[in-house]
C-alpha cells in the first residue's frame, strides 16, 4: 500500500488557553523528497 506523504511547517503558540499548535503550510512532497523519506525509513 502505498500513501502520500506531506510536508508540514508548523508553529507551537500559547495563548491564555494554553498551547496550540499554528499550521504555516501544507504541501505534498516531491518525488526527490518521497525517494529520501522511503531510504532512511
Amino acid at each position: 500500500m502505498k500513501g502520500i506523504l506531506y510536508s508540514v511547517i508548523y508553529e507551537v503558540r500559547e495563548d491564555d488557553e494554553g498551547e496550540y499548535y499554528h499550521l504555516v503550510t501544507l504541501w505534498k512532497s516531491t518525488k526527490q523528497e518521497e525517494e529520501l523519506y522511503e531510504e532512511y525509513e
